[in-house]
């Protein structure tokens, strides 16, 4: 357009055995008194194109033309001849638009709250069938369109379209995870500045991942965060993990240059001043400044204070709930336990010791633990500690929150 704008015009219709253009409407109802509307030759004056092109829109035959063509598709399309295959085409559509809809937002439902979807089989009517195919039962029972449906097209088996296999679940949910990503992308961009966290961690094969997360300032004024996706495993070095990040935010169209600020653990690759992640990702973005994680800083202090103590060994044989390695924060929960429930577990102790079914090697573990449960170092201990890693689980979480300050994590240090 004149204006700089570009408008499509959807009446052009491109010959390319003729490489010339016609007009949709005045081929079938124009006087075929222009180049446009003669059907054995067409127009092929590309020097005048756009003139001529303009004015052909403008021309009284062409909007006559386009004026019949609105007038034979009116009236619910009984002037077409074929208006039957036309209301069987709307039909279809509206039916599947039904079904898609009652579809999407079950899967909302269960994806939104992390529920399993499959179950061991895709029989309706099997207990066995999952939350997926299990929603649509409930909902068929109120919803007689949906039950409608069911009753049609459930277990019907591979190639039948029915929209409630496991495939067109896997797709939607790719669909909606894609939607997802997308919003996150556009928030970014619109706010422009961000900062990242990254982190390995082992999936349920027991295989690491990078999980990548970006920080940003909405516009009134709150942070969030976002994940936004995992990487497979590229190893531990800084340059493997910095090729990973630049061509996931590439793929993106995220720029790296905007990235004001990031956060990893304290490991060497990721910390480093010459390899690591943060110096290789500060060479793309000077700006963005790197703060190591408080929360991994504040487990190291925890985890380097308790080295001085006996009380890290003792413990590590009554794991009466499971003993983190790495979070020492987390401890708290094996302290509360042996510390609320000391006399429970001594009995259970001593029952196990009186059991004649036992093996005598759980009769000697037993045995060793209670002896350590009696000796008034390990009840000092336990009396010591509970308090503080209580204070300091606390005081971890309130570092991991979403909306915590760089100002709240200097008075949570120095408390």
């Amino acid at each position: 357009m004149q204006n700089g704008e570009t408008a499509y015009r959807d009446w052009i219709l491109y010959s390319n055995s003729k490489n010339a253009l016609f007009c949709f409407y005045c081929l079938l109802f124009g006087g075929h008194k222009t180049s446009f509307e003669d059907q054995s030759r067409g127009f092929i004056n590309w020097k005048n194109c756009y003139k001529q092109v303009g004015d052909h829109e403008k021309s009284s035959s062409h909007v006559k033309s386009i004026q019949t063509w609105h007038f034979r598709i009116s009236n619910n399309g009984q002037s077409r001849i074929d208006n039957i295959v036309q209301k069987q085409i709307s039909d279809s559509l509206s039916y599947w638009k039904n079904v898609l809809y009652r579809i999407v937002e079950t899967l909302k439902f269960l994806t939104s709250r992390s529920l399993e979807i499959r179950g061991s089989n895709e029989t309706l009517g099997s207990v066995h069938n999952g939350n997926y195919l299990g929603c649509l039962e409930l909902i068929a029972k109120f919803d007689p369109f949906i039950s409608q449906h069911l009753i049609k097209y459930g277990n019907k088996g591979r190639g039948n379209v029915s929209y409630i296999s496991s495939t067109i679940c896997t797709e939607f949910i790719m669909v909606m995870g894609e939607a997802v990503i997308k919003e996150i992308v556009s928030q970014i961009q619109s706010r422009k500045y961000f900062s990242i966290i990254v982190d390995s961690t082992p999936d349920i094969t027991k295989i690491d991942q990078l999980t990548i997360a970006i920080r940003y300032v909405m516009s009134d004024g709150f942070p969030i965060e976002r994940f936004i996706g995992f990487l497979p495993s590229v190893g531990h070095k800084g340059e493997g993990l910095e090729k990973a990040i630049i061509n996931k935010f590439s793929e993106l169209n995220i720029n790296i240059e905007n990235c004001r600020g990031q956060a990893y653990d304290n490991a060497s690759n990721m910390s480093g001043m010459h390899n690591g992640l943060q110096s290789r990702i500060k060479l793309c973005a000077p700006t963005a400044e790197f703060i190591p994680c408080s929360a991994h800083s504040f487990n190291l202090v925890g985890s380097n204070a308790a080295e001085s103590t006996s009380f890290g060994n003792d413990k590590q044989t009554i794991n009466i709930k499971k003993l983190s390695t790495t979070r020492w924060s987390s401890r708290y929960d094996v302290c509360k336990a042996l510390y609320l429930g000391y006399n429970r577990i001594k009995n259970a102790l001593e029952d196990i010791i009186k059991d004649q079914i036992q093996k005598q090697e759980t009769h000697n573990e037993a045995s060793s633990i209670l002896n350590k449960l009696d000796s008034l170092d390990f009840a000092f201990m336990i009396c010591l500690w509970t308090p503080i890693l209580k204070r300091f689980n606390a005081t971890s979480v309130t570092l991991q929150s979403t909306n915590i300050d760089l100002s709240t994590v200097t008075k949570l240090y120095k408390s």
